[in-house]
């Protein structure tokens, strides 16, 4: 699905699925590029590396890839790209606990997100659904999160610092944008 609805349906039943499980459940979600070589029928490798994000972001514990011989190198290289960034912020999904409702983001229009916090840093992924425009969203944490003494937001995406303020940020064509926020010391760490 390209629009906003992926998330938040696959949000809804991997709770569902957590909440109603005898035990530890481990839960991955199955993707495929498309089922034929034509234009229409093969997914734009942006949106594999997307929905690959989206579905770790909201809680998946892994992702399978469905090869129906549609794979090509755009393909393969958006996989890795999304699993480069996984990987960067793996110890939030693991070790971290989701957050979404500390973020409000305005100028929504096919944009969604998610949020996990670990250790006073909050790391949050703001997913453009539009597969032809650039979109510009602001930004803004729950006041009770937000220590303007010692809290920096750090564009991973951009590699720079905005002010927490004023954090508007532009999120390309169907793809992602990553900030990081916390205190200052901690964030340079990471960056």
């Amino acid at each position: 699905m390209l629009d906003t609805q992926f998330g938040e349906i696959l949000k809804h039943n991997l709770m569902f699925l957590r909440d109603n499980a005898a035990g530890p459940l481990s839960i991955t979600t199955t993707l495929t590029a498309g089922y034929g070589r034509n234009q229409l029928a093969v997914k734009p490798a942006k949106l594999i590396k997307l929905q690959i994000l989206k579905s770790i972001a909201h809680g998946a514990n892994g992702i399978n890839i469905w090869h129906w011989a549609t794979l090509d190198g755009r393909h393969y290289q958006a996989i890795a790209d999304a699993t480069l960034l996984i990987a960067k912020f793996e110890k939030f999904f693991t070790a971290g606990k989701s957050d979404d409702g500390s973020v409000v983001l305005s100028g929504v229009d096919s944009i969604s997100h998610a949020a996990w916090v670990k250790n006073d840093v909050r790391v949050i992924f703001v997913f453009n659904h539009d597969p032809d425009n650039l979109k510009t969203v602001t930004l803004k944490l729950a006041a009770s999160q937000v220590n303007k003494d010692d809290v920096a937001i750090w564009d991973y995406t951009n590699k720079r610092f905005i002010d927490i303020d004023r954090s508007v940020i532009s999120v390309p064509a169907l793809d992602i944008a990553v900030l990081l926020v916390g205190p200052g010391k901690k964030i340079s760490n990471m960056k």
